[in-house]
């Protein structure tokens, strides 16, 4: 079995995940509106402009086997600055 894993940088791309990421929903068992594709696509679409996405997909056979939605940001501390991974959806 062939494990890969894509970074997702584009909005584009991100649009395109839509039917796989509601059906890799269906099998999860934490029902969290915070999880789902809607929410995550739509929270970015408005406040993700300072920010790069960076979502890993991980395809086992071709089949996406779990999702990790983060993003990169820029933040200043004490005049210095750096660039830091978080949660999609989250704020710094």
């Amino acid at each position: 079995m062939a494990i890969e894993v894509e970074i997702i940088r584009q909005t584009d791309q991100f649009a395109r995940l839509r039917e796989e990421w509601d059906r890799l929903m269906e099998g999860n068992p934490i029902k969290s509106i915070f999880l789902t594709w809607s929410w995550l696509f739509t929270w970015w679409s408005f406040f993700g402009a300072d920010n790069q996405l960076h979502i890993l997909v991980v395809r086992e056979s071709q089949k996406i086997a779990g999702i990790a939605p983060l993003m990169t940001s820029t933040i200043k501390r004490k005049g210095l600055k750096f660039r830091m991974l978080s949660n999609l959806g989250s704020s710094n």
